[in-house]
């Protein structure tokens, strides 16, 4: 999640993933811009790539590629239509 949220300030701050970070050594600056540019580009690449009939489909789908790409519990209906289950991560987390 930190490196998506690295990915999004950079790119509103127009400014490199090591300046915010503050990291000194250039090899792992540019490692890490590297990285950081990679996984951003990457993930907005498959939220641009949802589709969907409406709207609050289109949401839905780019929340569970958001959830997929972040490793976060993946949420589907409650069949006693009582909102939303969360299922345990991979493991049982």
């Amino acid at each position: 999640m930190q490196l998506w949220e690295t990915y999004r300030l950079s790119k509103a701050y127009q400014t490199r993933p090591s300046e915010l970070l503050c990291i000194k050594d250039p090899f792992a600056a540019f490692c890490l811009d590297r990285a950081v540019f990679d996984f951003g580009s990457a993930l907005e690449s498959a939220l641009s790539d949802v589709e969907g009939k409406t709207k609050k489909e289109i949401e839905v789908k780019s929340d569970r590629v958001l959830r997929k790409w972040l490793d976060m519990p993946l949420r589907y209906r409650d069949p006693a239509g009582s909102g939303h289950i969360d299922l345990p991560k991979k493991g049982g987390e």
